[in-house]
């Protein structure tokens, strides 16, 4: 739970850090003008005898719950016939009353109409570090991941253009800002290595309060990994303010301002993003099943879709699956019935070599499936510092 929390927090975090509106770009919908000009067709007509003065460098200073935790920096420039970015967040927290300190980097190139060419990706923290290079190869995104433990290999299908996190920005400046356009987009994430829809939706104009002066901004709701952001830009699409559910706020500062004042060390976030429960669950280890009635979630909140955790109008329930004493087959598996589980994922290298014979020494022969999945569960139990780390959780840096 901690993990997946730290991973919720981080990836809100580096959205908000870089602005909602540095979003990525690959359809729209749902509005006459935007609908009618596909990105690409309105990006690349754009003055490159203008470019310098399309140059643009944003700071922001990073709140969780009031408390200054971090600041962020973008950067975006002309680069030849494309674009340079850059982005960086500096992120300090306390886990489980451990202090850590998390930096993610990110530089790459566009094109001249904003389109991914390559992007390049950091994330470092205590005892964790992630490093992804992509590039785009006809109509597919080749990625290079490599962390402590080794490298991974990975190819994601694009079928059109790629945007990413430089091209929102320039695109609503070319077509307008509409009250009630709703944008569908296809995204690749670098922080999380998937491919997944954003959807963003322009509201009306607001009364809003940036440190000591009152703007009238447009409101603007993105959704993205079951995560929403809403930011206040003005009539030039820059993001002044961007605000998570989770209380994680983004506010547009200088340089200096933005790093000043960080005190993330005084906010521990397993305590902070924790559900608390009304009363002691007893015996929770003897539980075939839990039912919880949750106060607090969106009601826009959908189904986990876990097979074994679900999630419906504030009703949350968790079942143990069953498990049997023996297995339906031997090991090795030689059957194609669960191809389709043993696939190599990202963070997750199934084929490599330490990992293989790592699990060779542990199941010393065993035959059984079921007692296997036992035998390789409780190494690892007993093998891991019960120590938390702020990063996203890969196999072979654990190893």
């Amino acid at each position: 739970m901690i993990g997946k929390t730290l991973k919720i927090a981080v990836v809100v975090a580096w959205l908000a850090g870089l602005g909602l509106l540095a979003g990525r770009y690959l359809e729209s919908s749902a509005t006459e003008e935007a609908a009618a000009q596909s990105p690409g067709a309105v990006l690349s007509s754009a003055d490159a005898a203008s470019k310098a003065a399309r140059s643009e460098e944003d700071w922001h200073g990073l709140y969780l719950e009031g408390t200054k935790v971090g600041w962020s920096h973008s950067l975006l420039a002309p680069e030849g016939e494309g674009w340079h970015f850059e982005d960086e967040m500096v992120w300090e927290m306390s886990i489980l009353g451990n202090a850590r300190r998390l930096e993610m980097k990110q530089h790459g190139r566009l094109d001249g109409a904003y389109a991914l060419e390559r992007v390049g990706f950091l994330l470092e923290t205590e005892g964790a570090r992630l490093n992804l290079e992509a590039e785009r190869k006809g109509k597919d995104l080749a990625v290079l991941l490599r962390t402590g433990g080794g490298e991974q290999r990975l190819s994601f299908p694009v079928d059109g253009p790629l945007y990413t996190s430089r091209s929102l920005t320039p695109y609503l400046r070319q077509v307008g800002i509409k009250p009630g356009a709703v944008h569908r987009l296809l995204v690749f994430e670098p922080s999380v290595q998937q491919n997944t829809e954003m959807e963003v939706r322009i509201g009306n104009k607001e009364e809003i309060t940036v440190g000591a002066e009152k703007r009238s901004l447009y409101r603007v709701e993105q959704k993205l990994l079951g995560l929403t952001v809403t930011a206040w830009i003005d009539d030039n699409a820059t993001a002044w303010i961007e605000r998570s559910p989770e209380g994680l706020t983004a506010v547009r500062e200088d340089a200096a301002r933005a790093k000043q004042g960080i005190k993330g060390g005084t906010l521990d976030l397993a305590s902070l993003f924790a559900v608390r429960v009304s009363r002691e669950i007893p015996n929770p280890a003897r539980l075939s099943s839990l039912r919880l009635l949750i106060e607090g979630i969106p009601e826009d909140f959908t189904d986990l879709g876990d097979y074994r955790q679900h999630y419906k109008a504030r009703k949350f329930s968790v079942e143990r699956e069953p498990v049997p004493e023996h297995g339906s087959y031997s090991l090795p598996y030689a059957s194609k019935e669960f191809e389709e589980f043993l696939k190599e994922e990202p963070l997750l290298p199934v084929r490599d070599e330490k990992l293989v014979t790592k699990a060779r020494e542990i199941l010393s022969g065993e035959k059984d499936p079921v007692e296997a999945a036992r035998k390789l569960s409780a190494w690892v139990h007993r093998a891991l510092e019960k120590t938390p780390v702020a990063g996203f959780p890969n196999a072979l840096e654990a190893l």
